[in-house]
């Protein structure tokens, strides 16, 4: 007799879908981001990136980075929570996130948690050695 075909039923989505990955520039935060986030089927949300994107676009939240960014100041806390929430209410974040290197401060930190909840959060951590070389060019991935 033959057997019963069967149908291969998909696992159900992982329950941890709202993820910050912290941890020092350089130490790889982005990378495991950029491989996880696929299998997860969610985006990256990237402070950097947005900020870079608001710049290039000219937008007004661009245009005062770019004032901070010229006084060699850090960008207040307040506007990087701002625009972190305005990201995540873009349709494909519905299902969830991976946070790359936000919160950044305790400030941020309390500040997010009245508008969302995190599932996990993961510490990367690398030796001192190991990160300076990478920043300096001589990992693997070349300098930043």
């Amino acid at each position: 007799p033959r057997a019963a075909a069967t149908t291969a039923t998909p696992p159900p989505p992982p329950p941890y879908r709202r993820i910050a990955f912290f941890g020092a520039p350089g130490v790889g935060k982005g990378t495991f981001a950029s491989r996880v986030a696929p299998i997860l089927g969610v985006p990256t949300i990237s402070t950097g990136d947005i900020l870079r994107k608001e710049i290039k676009e000219g937008s007004e939240v661009g245009r005062l980075v770019e004032e901070i960014n010229a006084r060699g100041d850090l960008v207040p806390d307040e506007v990087v929570t701002r625009i972190v929430a305005e990201r995540l209410r873009e349709e494909d974040c519905r299902d969830g996130w991976i946070l790359d290197g936000y919160p950044r401060t305790t400030q941020q930190a309390e500040d997010f948690e009245k508008l969302h909840a995190l599932d996990v959060v993961i510490d990367f951590e690398l030796p001192e050695w190991a990160l300076v070389a990478k920043l300096a060019g001589g990992g693997r991935g070349g300098g930043r």
